[in-house]
């Protein structure tokens, strides 16, 4: 009786197991709901962004191993059984492991950034969240429950939308609020119409499996909502999908897919009129770019690291290595800014992992295509229609996008349900009892180390933060006397000893807030100063190979410290790293012209102009040159011609009138400026220049007359704001300080 009574308890605990293993592993898919949480709880901290998402996450997973681990141990079936699949995601990963390994800059390989969160150790969770996934779930029935719970989740993004904005009594219930409301569930439109694009293709299992009116209710839900998103991969896809999906029933599947793409066409058609002459408008600029960014960003590796590439999120310091002939025409350009992500997954993994890596993507694309057919081919089943689909049209959206949090879940899910369905010939590790429980034990505790030193601490760090950098927008409008409140944040959240050095990237970036929101007080902006030096100078220590911290640190210097020449010897740096980037080249021209180091200035600037950098503005800083030189007239027209093409900012008219009133006065600047006025490109940010020469020149009534000009000229309402803020510095032209 005793013994039974034990095999009961066994069997309830083992149960009870399961069933936790199996809650931690759904609960990823309900993390869009954390975006609805800022509404309700800790409002100062943004809910949406990639890394607070993914440290949850990362949680999650941890817990799920640790719970797996007891689950395996005790109960010989769920225990670890290895497939060609798992053997080949296993490969990938060493590769990429070993590719960071001897990149120039492992830990942004492994720790990516907070903007993005997926380096190494966060594929690592990836990877075991497919991993559990599999060797859990030997049943058809709850792979069907997770795909309702998924689809579920995502009806109630959308339905929770809607009730958000009423209860916000602020919203304004129009479709570009909505579009706006919806889009920051996930932190961006894309990245949403991507989700939805996915729980799409899983509702798509149904409709081939189990055709109801419920299935087809929530598959025009979503394409609704992909419309919505204005995503237009996104919704041509769904579209097709839906063609596919209502023809394929009539059970001919080539002239389904054939008739499917036509109808998609047609339909896209009707709903966005001329969209293929504006696609193809576009195609130039969007497109165009980034396969110029491609074909680069190839032929940077295999011209300096063809085998295994530059490591995974190493993207930014791959750029240093692109020709010159790439960095023609960019300033802040986008392989310098935007493209840290190559928006193709085959491009990326090239980059991340070289030749190697990318023959170890194709093959396992490969071996899952060749599963799908062969299945297909000994039996109609549609589950491998859907897979067919759900994979060949995520890996056509991942050419020209790239995986974001939700994707990465859902695709897991995909490929363990895979996993399943192929059912290939499974390895079972053979270990005696007490391995089993060196490895149950010894992983656990790897496991929870981990979730503390590599997770929990930076999270926490992370969260103070983002209360000091969301504390701004109060403090600024009502205690602009008190930074103080942000500080003692900051400094809470660098005592935090976290290995995610790059956590520092956004401690200086709310630095940095501090110093141009606040109004500061002398010894508050040195300690700004001190605090922004030394966190560079600590970036610099750990990526040496990173040309951004040097100029960075080279801005703080130069705005703070006031050491200009200091400022140009970390520009250098820079410089030496990266010795294509525009960018750098102008910032020191601009350091060699205001040292009136003409000679070094012009060099850059022509340097700069030959590689045909901003034509206009290279034309209006040699201009400056030119007045330094004394050539006046020469530097005239090159002020003339820079405008053929560009239109000068504030801060450009403010070096022009610098350097011009330095030379030759106050009042020849005056005449100067009155005199470029009289052009008919002459703009709003001349015009401030002008007014503000006129009142510290006194000549208050000349200041009054242009802001009248510029009233007129430019009627809009930011330009009125600024001109009134101009005009409360001026003294009466008329009357008594007493008026």
């Amino acid at each position: 009786m005793m013994l039974k009574d034990e095999t009961s308890n066994q069997i309830k605990a083992e149960h009870w197991l399961f069933k936790a293993v199996l809650i931690l592993l759904i609960l990823p898919l309900f993390l869009p709901f954390l975006y609805y949480a800022g509404f309700f709880v800790w409002q100062d901290i943004r809910w949406e962004l990639s890394f607070v998402k993914m440290s949850i996450f990362q949680i999650i997973v941890e817990w799920a191993g640790v719970a797996y681990l007891m689950l395996a141990w005790r109960v010989k079936k769920y225990r670890p059984s290895f497939t060609i699949f798992h053997f080949w995601l296993i490969i990938i990963g060493l590769i990429l492991v070993i590719a960071s390994l001897v990149s120039l800059d492992p830990g942004a390989s492994f720790f990516s950034s907070t903007r993005r969160g997926d380096g190494i150790l966060w594929l690592f969770h990836v990877g075991l969240y497919i991993f559990i996934l599999s060797w859990l779930i030997r049943d058809k029935l709850y792979w069907e429950f997770i795909f309702q719970l998924a689809i579920m989740g995502g009806v109630f993004v959308l339905l929770l939308s809607p009730v958000i904005l009423f209860l916000k009594p602020e919203s304004q219930m129009s479709i570009d609020y909505w579009y706006r409301h919806l889009g920051t569930v996930l932190g961006n439109p894309n990245f949403l119409a991507h989700y939805f694009l996915l729980l799409l293709l899983l509702t798509g299992y149904f409709v081939l499996t189990k055709p109801r009116l419920w299935n087809w209710a929530v598959i025009c839900l979503f394409l609704g909502s992909l419309f919505v998103l204005k995503s237009d991969s996104a919704l041509f896809l769904g579209i097709f999908l839906v063609a596919v999906f209502i023809l394929v029933r009539q059970r001919r599947l080539f002239c389904g897919l054939f008739f499917g793409g036509l109808l998609s066409g047609l339909v896209y058609s009707i709903i966005k009129p001329g969209w293929l002459i504006l696609w193809l408008a576009q195609f130039s600029n969007v497109l165009g770019t980034r396969w110029q960014v491609w074909r680069s960003a190839v032929e940077t590796v295999i011209n300096n690291h063809p085998w295994l590439g530059f490591g995974w999120g190493n993207s930014e310091i791959m750029w240093n290595y692109a020709g010159r002939d790439f960095a023609v025409g960019r300033y802040s350009s986008v392989y310098e800014a935007v493209f840290d992500k190559m928006h193709n997954v085959t491009v990326e993994f090239f980059v991340a992992s070289g030749i190697i890596g990318l023959l170890s993507l194709l093959i396992l694309i490969g071996l899952i295509g060749w599963t799908i057919v062969a299945k297909w081919l000994v039996r109609r089943d549609p589950v491998w229609l859907f897979f067919g689909l759900a994979f060949g049209l995520h890996f056509l959206f991942l050419l020209f996008n790239f995986d974001t949090l939700m994707s990465y879940i859902l695709i897991s899910i995909l490929l363990a349900a895979f996993v399943f369905w192929a059912n290939p010939e499974r390895l079972v590790l053979p270990l005696a009892p007490w391995r089993s429980a060196v490895v149950a034990v010894g992983g656990s505790g790897l496991l929870l180390f981990t979730m503390y030193w590599y997770t929990y601490l930076p999270l926490s760090a992370y969260i103070l933060v983002e209360r000091a950098h969301n504390r701004l927008d109060f403090y600024s409008s009502r205690f602009s006397s008190r930074p103080s409140q942000v500080f003692i944040l900051l400094e809470e959240a660098m005592l935090i000893r976290q290995p995610r050095d790059l956590l520092l990237k956004d401690v200086v970036q709310t630095f940095n807030l501090v110093a141009n929101r606040l109004r500061l007080k002398p010894l508050e902006r040195r300690y700004i100063y001190h605090n922004l030096q030394h966190l560079y100078l600590q970036l610099i220590a750990l990526h040496p190979s990173n040309p951004y911290y040097y100029y960075t640190l080279s801005s703080v210097e130069r705005n703070y410290g006031h050491r200009e020449l200091i400022g140009q010897r970390y520009l250098e740096e820079a410089l030496k790293l990266a010795p294509h980037k525009n960018l750098f080249k102008f910032e020191l021209a601009l350091l060699h012209l205001r040292q009136s180091e003409l000679k070094e200035a012009r060099k850059l600037l022509l340097d700069l102009q030959e590689s045909n950098f901003f034509a206009g503005k290279i034309d209006f800083y040699l201009a400056l040159v030119d007045f330094k030189e004394g050539a006046v007239r020469v530097g005239r027209q090159g002020i003339i011609k820079s405008w053929g093409n560009y239109r000068p900012t504030p801060a450009d008219w403010q070096e022009l009138a610098q350097v011009y009133q330095k030379l030759y006065g106050a009042p020849a600047l005056l005449s100067y400026c009155q005199e470029l006025a009289r052009d008919p490109r002459a703009d709003v940010n001349l015009f401030s220049v002008l007014i503000n020469t006129a009142r510290r020149g006194g000549r208050d009534d000349l200041a009054e007359k242009y802001m009248q000009i510029a009233r007129k000229r430019w009627p809009n309402e930011s330009t009125r704001l600024f001109l009134a803020t101009v005009k409360s510095t001026l003294k009466p032209a008329t009357g008594t300080s007493g008026e």
